[in-house]
């Protein structure tokens, strides 16, 4: 089973599509521009706007300060629609 999860992650990280998140910029629109992108690219979400913010707060929470990212990172878009970050 452990395997089998490997593979289906090293499969969704195939091209993933890349957004840029700069600092300065209100966490609450960040969402938007995901799905954006996400649609240029024919890709549906699987989180809703609510769900993205919490999860962008959990994972980055270092980097936001309030409702402002102080410090940028990039959004990881994934085939399968999840959504990673790397800083």
């Amino acid at each position: 089973m452990e395997r089998a999860r490997a593979t289906i992650e090293a499969f969704e990280m195939l091209e993933p599509v890349e957004m840029h998140v700069e600092s300065g910029m209100n966490v609450f629109e960040i969402p938007r521009m995901i799905f954006k992108e996400a649609d240029r690219h024919g890709i549906k979400i699987l989180y809703n706007t609510t769900s993205l913010v919490g999860i962008i707060r959990r994972k980055l929470g270092e980097k936001i300060m309030g409702n402002k990212v102080y410090e940028a990172f990039t959004v990881l878009i994934l085939r399968s629609g999840k959504v990673n970050f790397k800083t």
